[in-house]
């Protein structure tokens, strides 16, 4: 018992409550059409209604908020990849087509990378940069933040070529995968 009366408990986010004195609105409130307005035009009440349906209930808008999330990062993976596909029916399969997937959609580059048999600290540089896709998928909240598209696509750049930098001075350091044993077919051994 905190000794507040139930009529002074507005401060909550997603909570509802009527009031006529407009000082104790927070800043970011919603304000629902008027009973008259309700009254007087039947799509007021529908607009009521979704306000308060979106507003309410926490665990559908954050199913529908990060199903939302989730088409668009899937949506850019296939546009990249549907891209770096039919860019390579114009390059080849060669190295151009290669570059053209790593920088592209990260999976699909990295996939590219190591099936060709490149050194470890170019998959490194094609993971650290991440891929056009990705840099799709965050501008939405690069802008939100008033961050420059421009300097963080730089600093992706940069990633790459520090990851694969580390990387190529790891793997002199560290000793790397190697075979250890060799099956041998001797013949028919009795």
């Amino acid at each position: 018992d905190s000794g507040l009366d139930v009529k002074d408990i507005c401060y909550i986010r997603n909570t509802f409550w009527k009031t006529k004195d407009g000082n104790m609105l927070p800043s970011e409130h919603i304000m629902l059409p008027s009973y008259d307005e309700v009254l007087a035009d039947k799509m007021n009440y529908v607009k009521s209604f979704q306000i308060q349906y979106k507003n309410t209930d926490a665990f559908i808008s954050s199913v529908a908020a990060g199903s939302k999330a989730m088409l668009s990062v899937c949506g850019w993976v296939l546009t990249f990849s549907a891209i770096s596909s039919a860019l390579e029916c114009i390059a080849g399969t060669g190295n151009l087509s290669i570059f053209i997937k790593s920088i592209s959609e990260v999976t699909t580059g990295c996939h590219s990378v190591s099936q060709q048999g490149f050194s470890l600290p170019v998959l490194s540089a094609v993971t650290g940069f991440g891929g056009l896709a990705v840099i799709f998928q965050i501008a939405p909240y690069i802008r939100k933040c008033d961050y420059d598209l421009k300097a963080f696509i730089c600093i992706r750049l940069l990633n790459g070529a520090l990851s694969a930098f580390f990387c190529s001075g790891l793997c002199k350091i560290l000793p790397q995968a190697a075979d250890v044993s060799q099956i041998l077919n001797i013949g028919n051994i009795q």
